[in-house]
């Protein structure tokens, strides 16, 4: 007869060192994709402020661009593409700082809340800074997270 007593202990230890290694690897993976998503918010902003029209191809396409202006809103490459040369026309430029950024994920979705300002600065006249809200949706595309969703906001005071 096989003595099995500490069989069960021995499982146990076992199963706690997968779930203790799965953890960690799961700590490690939601840091890795927070990095990477919070280094696409910034990306974001630098195109902006370079104003450059390869902010686009950092949507999937469809993706959903939806600014804080009423008519700030594209589907698709194209659209943005038109957009934000509208946008980048305007004699003045944006960029943003963020004072706080809160990254979730599911697998290879991601999505964020982000607040901050947005830094207007003119092409004359001094430089503005707006109170600024972001949400977004971001999925995994190889080694890169792309866009779905970003939906910015101006918040008005209460």
């Amino acid at each position: 007869m096989i003595d099995r007593r500490g069989l069960g202990f021995g499982l146990g230890l076992a199963a706690a060192g997968v779930a203790a290694s799965a953890g960690g690897a799961l700590a490690g993976e939601a840091a890795d994709v927070e990095a990477a998503v919070r280094a696409r918010l910034a990306r974001f902003s630098d195109l902006v402020s370079a104003r450059d029209l390869a902010l686009a191809d950092e949507f999937h396409d469809p993706g959903l661009f939806a600014g804080s202006g009423a008519a700030e809103k594209a589907v698709g490459r194209a659209a943005m593409h038109a957009l934000f040369t509208t946008i980048y026309a305007q004699p003045f430029r944006i960029a943003f700082a963020w004072d706080a950024v809160r990254v979730d994920h599911a697998g290879d979705l991601a999505w964020l809340f982000a607040e901050g300002v947005a830094v207007v600065t003119p092409d004359t006249g001094a430089v503005q800074r707006t109170p600024y809200r972001v949400t977004g949706v971001l999925q995994r595309r190889g080694p890169d997270w792309l866009w779905r969703q970003w939906t910015g906001a101006e918040p008005v005071k209460d």
